[in-house]
């Protein structure tokens, strides 16, 4: 009955030395049964040499639990549910052995609400943003006329300069709320590659916000699938909205490049700066992309994201993800 299953069932041991195999397997990979099993799974399933980045098995082994992952596959181009679960079986060495199972569910429901999902984060991102910036801006701005009205009649001089800081408050919300929009109008870009999206979002970004950044992006920007190019925009952006709120800088760096299969995407600035840890603790349960919602989103892609920051000595964000072909093929060109 295992072996009939359409989707990919194997048993392996908590070093990840396959068993066991069903005919999913042999029929969904290029792979002789016979000469995998007692192999070690990353390298005869990923061609990698270590555990591959979406499997649980490690976690599994830790916890001793059940676990499920549900990422992105730079090697298909597909969404795949991979779960494992412990047995209390030994192997004939005394290592402990797990039942593998991997689905495609790309074309499933589950899919379909991680979409609803991302779109409920990104409405709530953009609420949080209307509620922070410019709803907040507008009450200072009542509260600041009437100041200037007590103001005029008390002192002219007093109230001149309220209605200068005023003004400038005034130019700080406009530029919030068109950032908003244009945030808005970007989301449903469909059809348009990952390097036009960047290009299109810093055009916008240096006229609302005077902030200067200076780009190296590379052509291979423009062979990322929809699904991917989405979620490295949205990490991208996040990482810009954060330089204009928290850096104080005028100018910054968005670099990329290719070494292999994989692409860097490094923004950085020469602000602020902040404490990492902390701040992963204080908005830890923020319904907002924010810094573990990035984390999650290289984490879907097969990637890493590394953030280096100190007080007074600016931030960088580096995010490395497997370079993908539109057919969600890997490539080197």
């Amino acid at each position: 009955m295992v072996k009939a299953l359409p989707f990919y069932v194997l048993l392996v041991d908590e070093r990840h030395y396959i068993l066991f195999a069903n005919k999913a397997v042999k029929e969904q990979l290029p792979v002789n049964l016979g000469k995998i099993l007692g192999r070690y799974c990353p390298k005869v399933i990923h061609g990698l040499n270590k555990p591959f980045p979406g499997c649980p098995l490690e976690e599994a082994v830790n916890s001793g639990q059940s676990l499920e992952k549900v990422f992105f596959d730079s090697k298909s181009g597909r969404w795949l549910n991979s779960a494992v679960y412990p047995t209390r079986r030994l192997t004939a060495a005394g290592r402990k052995i797990f039942v593998h199972f991997v689905q495609d569910i790309t074309d499933c429901p589950p899919v379909e609400q991680l979409k609803q999902k991302a779109i409920a984060e990104e409405r709530n991102r953009i609420a949080v943003e209307l509620h922070d910036d410019c709803a907040q801006g507008l009450a200072y701005m009542v509260k600041s006329l009437e100041l200037c009205e007590k103001l005029y009649q008390q002192d002219y001089n007093k109230g001149l300069a309220e209605i200068v800081a005023l003004k400038g408050n005034t130019a700080r919300i406009l530029a919030s709320l068109r950032q908003v929009i244009y945030d808005l109008k970007t989301a449903g870009a469909e059809g348009l590659t990952l390097m036009d999206r960047l290009k299109t979002h810093l055009q916008e970004y240096e006229v609302i916000n005077s902030i200067k950044i200076k780009t190296r992006l590379i052509k291979a920007l423009n062979h990322f699938p929809p699904e991917p190019a989405k979620i490295i925009f949205n990490i991208v952006r996040e990482a810009l909205a954060n330089i204009k709120k928290h850096s104080g800088v005028r100018t910054a760096e968005l670099m990329t490049r290719q070494k292999g299969p994989k692409v860097f995407i490094k923004i950085k600035d020469q602000g602020r700066g902040f404490n990492p840890d902390r701040t992963r603790s204080l908005f830890a349960g923020r319904a907002t992309w924010g810094l573990l919602n990035m984390q999650q989103g290289a984490s879907a892609l097969s990637g890493k994201l590394l953030v280096r920051s100190q007080v007074g000595r600016g931030t960088t964000i580096l995010l490395t993800v497997p370079l993908l072909n539109k057919a969600g093929k890997g490539t080197h060109g």
